[in-house]
């Protein structure tokens, strides 16, 4: 059985489902806390991939799970592959997926033992026609796992899943909040307008064919949330709904992790020279980062700065010839 295909019905054996491998827990005991002032929440975080190493999504789940738990909350991240790396205090709940894009060859990733189950139908042959499904059934699975548990959670908050399965688990009366970090139409206009004719702009199209779930899941959410009132004013335009509609919760920092570093050893073996001034770029070379802008400055910049990119290969030849 499926345990995220709502076509099964809504029980749950969690003994069964644990033995079959179809849902995981992982759980540590937490060691004692001091007391809080008030009950601790209990929170379920979701993402539908968590990655902790490729992508923000795993790093940002993470890091939000360590400091609830630091505040003495009770935190599970539900979460599809690929699983993040979780505090010890945190309940890591596997929603397993077919997980293609991790296969060795994704189009003959299919197995006789799929057919039963209507949402990994629908995640196969959605990629395998150029779709984008995991958001949309990372949420079938969700609906079906919280049939059974959603009753244990004070706060639902999703990690921009944005998926039609938090209009149903909003409709049950449980409580939902969705974070939204930036929206994905701004890739899929850059994308775009990088386009070499006309299939290529029909692949992107139907690649990000998702964001028509999440425009008509964001429309409909009561809880909304977002880092920065730049972000908030972004998601706001892209999802057509009212900048006053969406909270601002600013990401914080870790002051005990996050601090200057008096040693200059690793600065210099990199070929950094720690006594000018630095202008430093973070993140992947993809057109999203905004690094092309940051070329075409360089000439402005002082000639006494560095400028130093903290980055990995350019996603594609074209974009390595324009940066």
């Amino acid at each position: 059985m499926d345990q995220g295909d709502p076509d099964h019905g809504a029980g749950i054996d969690r003994d069964a489902a644990r033995a079959s491998g179809a849902i995981q827990a992982e759980f540590i005991q937490p060691p004692a806390r001091p007391a809080p002032s008030s009950r601790p929440v209990r929170i379920a975080l979701l993402g539908y991939r968590s990655n902790p190493y490729s992508g923000g999504q795993g790093v940002y789940i993470a890091a939000l799970a360590h400091a609830l738990a630091d505040l003495g909350h009770r935190v599970d991240v539900v979460s599809g592959p690929p699983y993040p790396d979780v505090d010890a205090r945190v309940r890591l709940v596997r929603i397993p997926s077919l997980d293609l894009y991790a296969a060795d060859n994704h189009v003959t990733a299919l197995r006789p033992r799929h057919f039963r189950s209507l949402t990994d139908l629908i995640e196969y042959f959605s990629m395998l026609s150029g779709g984008f499904p995991e958001p949309y059934t990372f949420g079938r699975r969700l609906v079906k796992w919280m049939a059974a548990h959603g009753a244990d959670y004070d706060v639902i908050h999703d990690n921009q899943s944005l998926c039609s399965g938090l209009l149903t688990l909003q409709d049950r009366g449980l409580p939902v909040v969705a974070t939204i970090h930036h929206p994905i139409q701004r890739d899929r206009e850059i994308a775009l307008s990088h386009a070499d004719g006309w299939r290529q702009r029909l692949l992107i199209r139907r690649w990000h064919s998702f964001i028509a779930m999440q425009e008509r899941v964001v429309r409909k959410l009561r809880h909304v949330v977002t880092v920065s009132t730049a972000s908030r004013d972004d998601i706001a335009s892209a999802f057509d709904i009212a900048p006053a509609s969406i909270d601002v919760i600013h990401n914080g920092i870790d002051t005990d992790f996050y601090h200057p570093d008096p040693a200059r050893d690793a600065v210099r073996a990199a070929g950094v020279d720690p006594d000018r001034p630095s202008v430093v770029f973070v993140g992947r070379i993809t057109r999203q980062k905004g690094l092309g802008h940051l070329v075409a400055a360089a000439h402005d910049i002082d000639p006494a700065a560095q400028i130093v990119l903290c980055a990995g290969a350019p996603d594609t030849p074209e974009i390595a010839e324009e940066t």
